[in-house]
């Protein structure tokens, strides 16, 4: 990110900022055929967000000062999130998901009150945690100190709990193979073959996409459960299915937000 961002041309914009300002102006665009239109707001505020998120933190990377502060700042708020998260799971009313993970969560939230009424869901807990993770890793591996070293090192352990509490196993995957993908890309051969690494890497991802998009358009080939057991939901095929006939059905506008 930083070298893409460094070596940035015309308008001064880098190869990894044109997706997202893309991803922006279709949102956008996205609010004029939306059935409700108030109702697209906060989404397109969100992602407006997101991609605000990105630019100041891209912009900085030039700055190790100030890198560290904005990713010092993200991890304290997401361990404070993880924290409230898991010490008020079990006051806060959550169906059971996985059984062992329930069973933990009482046993801890037995020894803490409750502290408020405020119930995020599991899935968004677990969408924001999963990547200030890396990086309270990565400022642990840095730290120059063992005090800095130890807290950032906590920080890691309470958004792991967080992050294994959510019971989100799309979460979950995602962690386990950005993993696998950062400690391959700090193996010395990935600078001579680049390209083969890249089509190891993205390998699951087109291969899951692809079996996905079978049970979706072809389920008398895969059959309604070639998906759903592995995962468990078979409502999300259900999901997906109802998403493709209605992107059939407005393929240019789509549905809106």
């Amino acid at each position: 990110l930083g070298e893409a961002v460094r070596q940035r041309r015309g308008f001064g914009l880098a190869s990894t900022d044109l997706p997202l300002l893309l991803l922006l102006a279709s949102a956008g665009l996205a609010v004029w055929p939306a059935h409700d239109r108030d109702a697209s707001w906060p989404a397109l505020a969100a992602i407006a967000a997101g991609v605000g998120v990105y630019f100041v933190i891209s912009r900085a990377c030039g700055d190790a000062r100030l890198w560290r502060v904005l990713a010092g700042g993200s991890v304290i708020a997401g361990a404070a999130v993880s924290a409230y998260f898991v010490s008020q799971y079990s006051h806060l009313g959550y169906g059971e998901k996985l059984p062992y993970l329930d069973q933990a969560a009482a046993w801890l939230g037995s020894a803490s009150p409750r502290l408020g009424s405020w119930a995020p869901d599991r899935n968004s807990v677990a969408t924001g945690l999963e990547g200030v993770l890396f990086l309270a890793v990565g400022l642990a591996a840095a730290a120059r100190s063992r005090a800095w070293r130890a807290a950032w090192g906590a920080a890691a352990v309470v958004l792991l709990a967080g992050l294994a509490l959510s019971a989100s196993r799309g979460a979950w995957l995602g962690v386990a193979v950005a993993s696998g993908v950062w400690v391959v890309m700090r193996r010395p051969w990935v600078t001579v073959r680049p390209a083969a690494t890249a089509l190891i890497a993205a390998a699951p991802l087109v291969f899951g996409l692809a079996w996905v998009a079978a049970v979706i358009w072809w389920p008398e080939m895969t059959g309604s459960g070639a998906v759903a057991p592995a995962l468990d939901r078979p409502d999300r095929v259900t999901l997906y299915r109802h998403s493709a006939f209605l992107a059939a059905d407005y393929p240019f506008t789509g549905i809106g937000l």
